[in-house]
């Protein structure tokens, strides 16, 4: 039985360790901007636990994260603070859940990680990737600097 769940993710902890899990593999364990918050106070709720010495992410199904989910009927944003209010302050939270969090986070990657999950590993404290891992920023590809993904 999960420690927590939403429908994106679960904890669970085992001894001094609480393995968060993102759970649809089969869609790429995709997250949006409110699963990226609840994952963040998870992640930092999870870790301080008196008898947690470490919390693992990791993900279900081939990849780790293929990023950002864009659910399709949110409104689009109008302008530079809107687009923060709903998409940025949500990826930054995660950040900051993780470097708040007080034992270590380490993210262990397979497959894919792609935008957000690329930056949600590369902002944990040790990241640990399959031989067959691959890291990207498909931002680029677009011309679109990945801000939210590299601060």
């Amino acid at each position: 039985m999960p420690d927590a769940a939403n429908d994106r993710f679960t904890v669970v902890t085992e001894g001094p360790v609480a393995r968060v899990t993102l759970c649809k593999g089969d869609e790429g364990n995709t997250l949006a901007p409110p699963d990226m918050r609840a994952i963040g106070a998870a992640i930092r709720e999870a870790g301080s636990g008196a008898q947690i010495r470490l919390v693992v992410v990791s993900g279900e199904g081939a990849d780790f994260c293929l990023g950002r989910r864009i659910v399709k009927d949110a409104p689009k944003a109008k302008h530079a603070r809107q687009f923060r209010e709903r998409v940025a302050d949500a990826i930054l939270s995660v950040y900051e859940n993780v470097r708040l969090t007080p034992v270590p986070v380490l993210a262990a990657v397979q497959g894919q990680a792609k935008g957000f999950g690329c930056a949600f590993a590369a902002a944990t404290d040790i990241t640990i990737a399959d031989a067959d891992a691959r890291f990207s920023l498909p931002e680029m590809n677009g011309d679109l600097p990945p801000t939210p993904a590299i601060s």
